[in-house]
């Protein structure tokens, strides 16, 4: 199961020109910056480097859904509750809190509590 990044296709160039260099694996992985692990299986089998699907849940939201959520957020003028509702997404507002609070331009604050409006303050 890949755990780090996967090489780059200037990497790959880079491992194949040192190795046919006749440069070891522990020194091609030094100067590269990367495990010695990384340089010896691409060398293995490099036709097979990088095919294992990734496992892991799916997203929920897709990366379209994400920005248009905060786009609206970024207005200001909507909880959580109304932005799943306005935006009809298929996740819970909790969730909604936590890709707000993951977001570096936002700045999530809980509403401030205030007394119950009632008919007797709308008159006056």
């Amino acid at each position: 199961m890949p755990r780090g990044k996967s090489l780059t296709a200037e990497e790959k160039g880079k491992i194949a020109g040192l190795h046919d260099a006749q440069w070891s694996i522990r020194r091609i992985a030094k100067h590269l910056g990367r495990s010695a692990k990384v340089v010896a299986s691409y060398l293995k089998a490099p036709e097979l480097y990088g095919t294992k699907k990734r496992s892991g849940r799916k997203p929920t939201l897709s990366a379209q859904a994400k920005r248009a959520l905060i786009r609206e957020a970024h207005k200001g003028e909507m909880t959580s509750t109304e932005l799943v509702k306005t935006l009809q997404l298929p996740v819970k507002s909790s969730h909604v809190r936590a890709i707000l609070s993951s977001t570096p331009t936002l700045q999530y604050m809980r509403m401030a509590r205030a007394p119950m409006m009632l008919p007797r303050h709308k008159i006056a």
